[in-house]
């Protein structure tokens, strides 16, 4: 199985709003589904999605970013074999509504490789109202969604406190 994040062809990089109903040529969209009005399948270069929260935890449910982050770096895992991030298209930019601990990996892999890879997201459509009421809540960004603080809690469950790891996607391993 080829390496998701290798750089692939202008031509499978979908700028504008296109499903794919699992018969395009693009090795990141192999499990590709039909689409259905409230969600469609696309690919988007991992660079041109926003982060629309300014945080994230480092850890997922049962284990930290890092071991995910070594994974996707080693080509142990790609991107299809990890749940789709979920964007919407706000203001002319694609922006992660969710999946943004995965969405904060892909551009460090894509930037330790120096690449410009795509990824398969799912697009979500604001004119439903859960929908924007989601991205309402989680829009925390300061920066334009350029950037994500990477925060580490610690304590018990009332008493948790944080501290920021990383930012601007600096180094996993300077952490």
């Amino acid at each position: 199985m080829a390496n998701r994040f290798e750089q692939q062809p202008n031509e499978l990089i979908i700028t504008e709003i296109s499903a794919c109903v699992g018969a395009c040529s693009s090795p990141g969209c192999v499990t590709c589904h039909a689409t259905r009005l409230d969600k469609s399948l696309l690919h988007i270069q991992v660079k041109k999605i926003k982060f629309s929260q300014n945080s994230i935890s480092d850890r997922f449910k049962d284990y930290r970013i890092e071991d995910t982050y070594q994974q996707l770096l080693d080509g142990n895992i790609t991107p299809d074999k990890l749940p789709r991030i979920e964007v919407v298209d706000y203001e002319g930019h694609w922006w992660c509504l969710s999946g943004h601990r995965r969405l904060f990996l892909y551009k460090r892999v894509n930037e330790i490789k120096e690449i410009d890879a795509s990824i398969c997201v799912e697009f979500r459509r604001l004119d439903d109202p859960a929908i924007k009421k989601r991205f309402a809540k989680r829009r925390t960004t300061k920066d334009g969604g350029e950037s994500v603080a990477v925060v580490s809690t610690t304590g018990d469950k009332k008493g948790q406190k944080k501290t920021k790891l990383l930012k601007n996607l600096k180094t996993i391993e300077e952490a």
